[in-house]
């Protein structure tokens, strides 16, 4: 008996060991660290547009962006932006209400990253809402609404200029009798006719501001025009005619109107002014009249380019 447990003893030291080291092997790959994958670095190459309004879109291109919109912080000069859309390689933004120009960044898979800048411009709406006989005049800056006028009186506006931080409107005001012509700065209200007639638009100039539209001088109307309180007119109307200034811009000094002379009850011809003097751009066959105008300095490069054509 005791020669067969001296023999079956080095045999079970042998096991034992083969068999500790086979777990000691196991233990030792099992416990080797897997590589980490690639950190994903997100990369803007581009936005477009580079320059817009409150609630437009913005598409920005790039990489590694987070397939889930939540997951992807856009800032607009540090002003936060809603994500719309996102894959790896687009997002689809909205411009926020409140933003300036600046750069525009991305935050997704823990890293920041910051692209081109985006040019931010203020978006000025006036408009009229009508309850009944009464007419209010309403201001719309980037998406949020102000009352410019009482919603139990009746003012119309037609027109809108801003200048610095002061905004003008021209209209008609009715002060429960007849309709009163005027322009208001901010909210102060201006009168400067009490006939009948009509305001079409506005603009300032220098701290001054100019109004263009027409007014009943007794057999016609007059086009004319407004500096400050200051009527001047632009034409003589007579036998029940209807002249009219409907657009206004001061440029170097010099004031520019447009607008239309009547020629009989249901013919016009086109015609604008520039200091007071007249010239006629329509025919007299049909009936014609200017809506707008703008004027834009020519430089001399575009001058050159022209003549060497």
């Amino acid at each position: 008996m005791l020669r067969r447990k001296k023999f079956w003893l080095p045999l079970i030291g042998l096991l034992f060991s083969l068999i500790s080291n086979s777990l000691l092997i196991s233990c030792s790959k099992d416990e080797a660290p897997e590589p980490e994958p690639p950190k994903l670095v997100p990369e803007i190459e581009d936005i477009s547009p580079k320059a817009g309004v409150y609630r437009m879109r913005v598409s920005i291109k790039g990489k590694n962006f987070d397939k889930i919109p939540e997951q992807n912080i856009v800032k607009f000069a540090e002003v936060q932006a809603k994500v719309v859309y996102a894959d790896e390689n687009l997002l689809e933004v909205e411009v926020p209400a409140d933003g300036t120009t600046g750069p525009v960044t991305v935050s997704a898979q823990g890293t920041r990253v910051t692209g081109p800048s985006f040019k931010y411009y203020d978006l000025y709406l006036v408009g009229n809402y009508g309850l009944g006989f009464f007419s209010a005049i309403k201001l719309w800056k980037n998406g949020v609404v102000e009352p410019i006028t009482s919603e139990t009186e009746y003012n119309y506006a037609t027109s809108i200029a801003v200048s610095g931080n002061d905004i003008f409107f021209t209209g008609q005001h009715f002060d429960g009798s007849k309709m009163v012509l005027a322009y208001w700065k901010n909210k102060q209200f201006n009168p400067i006719s009490d006939k009948n007639g009509w305001a079409s638009d506005i603009c300032v100039s220098n701290g001054d501001v100019y109004v263009a539209g027409n007014e009943d001088n007794g057999s016609g109307y007059n086009a004319k025009y407004w500096k400050g309180t200051f009527g001047v007119d632009l034409t003589s109307s007579s036998y029940d005619l209807n002249d009219h200034a409907s657009t206004i811009s001061v440029v170097d000094g010099d004031l520019y109107a447009g607008g239309l002379v009547s020629l009989t009850s249901w013919q016009s011809v086109a015609t604008y002014w520039k200091n007071g003097i007249s010239v006629t751009i329509g025919d007299e066959i049909g009936s014609s009249r200017i809506i707008d105008m703008v004027v834009v300095g020519r430089q001399m490069g575009s001058i050159l380019r022209k003549q060497l054509q």
